[in-house]
């Protein structure tokens, strides 16, 4: 089986988030993937993302890196906050198994542009005619 891959780092770019590793010493057997789990909210639990970054797709495992759409991250089953970082671990898989998980690394930290305000209304109270009063 390969060694334990070195922690993880998680960088923001652009509306994503990218998790980029080192790929262990394989022990002589070519490593078919990698098992990428980032961290929930609740700061114990660790879950897979094989929509955005599924380590047997060829991309992913030659470029050593996914990117995970920020607003997958702020829902369940991750829904992490904003002002939070990012945590992700990584395991590599050959032909004799899985690797040690890595430890978590991190670095990333959402700051992203606030959702839109809904439910916009008039407040009467301090509108004015050159100046408008909003509350949501």
């Amino acid at each position: 089986m390969p060694d334990q891959p070195a922690a993880p780092s998680t960088v923001i770019d652009g509306l994503t988030v990218r998790i980029n590793w080192v790929a262990p010493n394989a022990r002589g057997y070519q490593i078919t993937r990698y098992i990428i789990k980032i961290r929930q909210s609740d700061n114990l639990s660790f879950k897979e993302e094989p929509i955005s970054c599924d380590g047997s797709d060829t991309t992913v495992m030659a470029g050593l890196s996914c990117k995970v759409p920020i607003s997958t991250l702020k829902t369940p089953p991750y829904s992490i906050s904003w002002g939070l970082s990012i945590y992700a671990t990584v395991t590599a898989v050959n032909v004799y198994g899985l690797s040690v998980e890595s430890l978590e690394g991190n670095g990333a930290i959402i700051l992203t542009i606030p959702d839109a305000p809904i439910n916009l209304v008039n407040v009467p109270s301090i509108t004015r005619a050159t100046k408008i009063g909003l509350s949501w």
